[in-house]
C-alpha cells in the first residue's frame, strides 16, 4: 500500500510520523486480512480541520485532522479504510451493518497495534456512539463452535 499525503507544509513532519506509524504497524494489510478483502494500491490521506472525526471519500481518500494524536489518527484510518474496501468491492449492506464492521475492525486493529485493548464494554460504547447498535450487538455476540 502506498500512502499519499495532502496537508499544509506545517504538517509535513506529522505526515512523516504518521507514515512511519502506519508502515510499522502495517495498517492496510491488517484490515485487509481481517476482512478477507484485497485492498487499494494507494490511499490518499489529507488534512482537514475537523477535530475528533474522520471522513472517507470514494474511491481512495481519507480526511482527518493532523493535529490529533498519532494513535487516534491511525484508528481513524483503520475505520475509514474498512468503508473504502467494502465500497470498492460493491458489497451491499445497510449502513448500520457497514459501520458496525468498521468499528469492530478498528477495535481489532487498536488491540493488535497496542493502541488500546479490545473489550466488549469499549466495543458496545463505540458501536452505540457510531449509530451501529443493534447490528453491532449481533456481530459482537459470542458464536458457538459448530462441529461436523
Amino acid at each position: 500500500m502506498k500512502y499519499v499525503f495532502s496537508a499544509p507544509k506545517k504538517y509535513h513532519q506529522r505526515q512523516k510520523e504518521l507514515a512511519d506509524f502506519l508502515k510499522e504497524r502495517d495498517l492496510a494489510k491488517f484490515v485487509e486480512q481481517v476482512l478477507g478483502l484485497s485492498g487499494l494500491s494507494k490511499l490518499k490521506i489529507g488534512h482537514s480541520a475537523i477535530g475528533k472525526k474522520a471522513e472517507f471519500r470514494e474511491p481512495d481518500e481519507i480526511w482527518l485532522d493532523f493535529r490529533n494524536e498519532m494513535k487516534y489518527m491511525a484508528l481513524c484510518i483503520a475505520h475509514e479504510y474498512v468503508h473504502l474496501l467494502i465500497r470498492k468491492k460493491k458489497i451491499k449492506m445497510p449502513y448500520e451493518t457497514e459501520q458496525a464492521i468498521a468499528v469492530l475492525t478498528q477495535l481489532q486493529y487498536e488491540d493488535w497495534a497496542g493502541i488500546r485493548k479490545f473489550t466488549k464494554k469499549i466495543a458496545r460504547e463505540l458501536l452505540i456512539a457510531n449509530g451501529a447498535w443493534p447490528a453491532g450487538k449481533i456481530l459482537l455476540a459470542p458464536r458457538p463452535i459448530v462441529k461436523k
